[in-house]
């Protein structure tokens, strides 16, 4: 006992230094600090998380709407490792940070928020790194027997152009000359003389002016005058795109030319050298037909030196989902069928999400009839399903008509509008991974629940796959498009998202109303079942607050005039006009 005593004793001191230092350390290591509680589900619907670009506003959006005219005190929400920006009120629910410069890619942000009447709460997020991929377009030969080499650089939003101008060169062409136009950034070369025999020139790509780490270079060949062969031919998305050395005579007709596993009625394209071919009578390309390309001839009229004999590979293509036509309204002709299309997906999952009626104006207040914003303020969801269908060994790669039953909807939920989102998951796909492909069943795959909608559709903060075990980013990044990898059903990127939403109104009835210039309106009802004038039709026209304006009715011919001297008939920024009869709404 005493020794045990003495022991205790003696390493008391020793202890107590240890402690004191480790809490020294832990004040100055963020990863030693006690972590602070996470958001409140009663206080807050949602915040950013996941990867964020790095010009991203970081969010947080309460659930109750606070008094915005209180100024923010300097450590309402701070960033850590700190990052300079400006915390604002978006509205009276969203707390923004904007940042003044882009955060640092690639870095893990800790955000701390402190707001009188809310516990102090912390969450996280990433940054992405920068992204670059280059696209280089078929060469393209000139009237005049010059090439054209070009392509296409996809960047993140906001890059700065002249950083842009910096990724592209090429040893033998020099430098390209760019154009920027509606966020798409091509660079093209001079036009190359060519010589008498072949040669190839290298392009070359470099992400460092943008902080990206991506880099490559790719060989073009700039085919030589002396022959008319084939110098290039590529399958994507269901074309098959071939370019030739020179371009092609002007035939009226290229279909005795080419054919597809023995049928010449194929649908094809030409531009000059390069003849695209979107698939035969059948409308596709199906695995393992057979190109042939012959007797072609050149402006020259030089017969083509090598008839071309490609297979199309067995290759299987990105599942995908996509909606059959547009616009909002979905007639009951149609049975109340909202018709998705589907390329390698045999199952999806379908979530309706109500705008109630008595909410449409707000609704229309920041939002066009097709779109999303704030949805999270006008409605809530009500109805999900799940749907399985047949699969058909010659469905592959083939988009196939699927149609999804809402009439439930409009019955059991009527007034109002439904945004309807369709989403799949890995069970639900066919394809084959690469051999060699790595096992990624130790992953966390996404369930079947929708992301919730919170501020511009964005995730809440317990959608965030970075908290998962296992999780990599830089493995996520480059397994995006990988249909076997979860960051394929859980990331969007550049378009991709295996989620997709449009707005319903199932009705019959249609409504236009146009502004004259004497300031009066003309409004016109529409039967769309028969496609002609829906009379006697009860109308109300608001302003942009809700406040009832005029009310009326449709004449025989299914049209009003709002005369110009209707109050507020001629004034604010919108107007909203609703009708109804037994048609339905609009």
């Amino acid at each position: 006992m005493k020794n045990i005593n003495r022991i205790n004793i003696i390493k008391a001191p020793k202890l107590i230094v240890f402690i004191m230092a480790a809490l020294l350390l832990c004040g100055a290591i963020l990863s030693c600090k006690a972590k602070t509680a996470g958001p409140d589900p009663q206080f807050i619907a949602g915040v950013s998380g996941g990867v964020l670009t790095r010009r991203e506003q970081v969010k947080v959006v309460f659930t109750q709407s606070q008094d915005t005219a209180k100024s923010l005190g300097s450590n309402v929400l701070t960033l850590r490792p700190a990052a300079k920006g400006e915390v604002s009120w978006q509205d009276e629910y969203p707390l923004v940070f904007i940042p003044a410069e882009p955060l640092k890619p690639g870095q893990h942000y800790q955000v701390q928020v402190n707001l009188n009447g809310i516990s102090s709460f912390s969450f996280d997020f990433m940054t992405a790194l920068p992204s670059l991929h280059v696209n280089l377009d078929p060469v393209q030969i000139t009237e005049n027997g010059d090439a054209l080499v070009q392509g296409t650089v996809i960047v993140d939003e906001g890059e700065d152009i002249s950083n842009i101008e910096e990724t592209v060169s090429s040893p033998e062409l020099g430098k390209p000359m760019w154009s920027h136009e509606y966020g798409t950034h091509r660079f093209i070369f001079s036009p190359v003389s060519r010589f008498n025999v072949s040669r190839t020139a290298s392009i070359t790509w470099d992400g460092k002016a943008l902080g990206s780490g991506e880099k490559g270079f790719t060989s073009v060949l700039i085919p030589g005058t002396d022959t008319f062969e084939v110098i290039g031919l590529r399958g994507d998305n269901g074309i098959i795109e071939v370019s030739f050395s020179s371009p092609l005579k002007a035939y009226s007709d290229l279909r005795g030319f080419i054919s597809l596993s023995g049928k010449t009625d194929v649908r094809y394209s030409l531009e000059g050298n390069i003849v695209r071919i979107f698939g035969d009578g059948t409308g596709s390309i199906p695995s393992g037909a057979e190109l042939t390309i012959q007797d072609l001839e050149d402006i020259n009229g030089r017969r083509l030196t090598v008839p071309v004999q490609y297979v199309v590979p067995d290759k299987w293509e990105l599942p995908e989902i996509r909606f059959a036509g547009n616009g909002a309204i979905l007639p009951t002709s149609q049975g109340a069928q909202l018709v998705v299309e589907t390329r390698n997906v045999s199952g999806l999952l379908v979530e309706a999400f109500h705008i109630y009626a008595d909410n449409m104006i707000q609704f229309l207040q920041v939002n066009n009839l097709d779109e999303d914003r704030e949805l999270y303020r006008v409605g809530e969801p009500v109805w999900t399903r799940a749907f399985d269908f047949p699969w058909a060994v010659t469905d592959q790669n083939r988009w196939v008509r699927r149609g999804l039953d809402v009439s439930e909807l409009s019955r059991n939920y009527p007034g109002g509008m439904f945004r309807i989102r369709v989403s799949y998951r890995q069970r639900h796909i066919h394809y084959e991974c690469t051999a060699g492909h790595g096992d990624f069943s130790h992953l966390t795959f996404p369930d079947d629940s929708f992301r919730s909608y919170y501020r511009d559709g964005a995730g809440s903060y317990w959608d965030n796959f970075y908290n998962t075990p296992n999780y990599d980013w830089n493995q996520w990044y480059n397994y995006r498009e990988d249909p076997c990898h979860p960051a394929f059903y859980a990331l969007n990127y550049y378009g991709h998202d295996v989620t997709i939403g449009r707005n319903v109104l199932v009705s019959d009835l249609g409504l236009l109303a146009k502004r004259s210039l004497d300031g009066s309106w003309l409004v016109a009802t529409t039967n769309l079942i028969s496609a002609r004038p829906s009379p006697n039709t009860n109308y109300k026209v608001y302003n942009y607050q809700g406040r009832l304006l005029f009310e009326g009715r449709t004449g025989v011919d299914g049209t009003a005039l709002i005369p110009q001297f209707a109050e507020g008939a001629g004034t604010g920024p919108s107007l909203f006009v609703y009708a109804e009869n037994n048609l339905g709404r609009a």
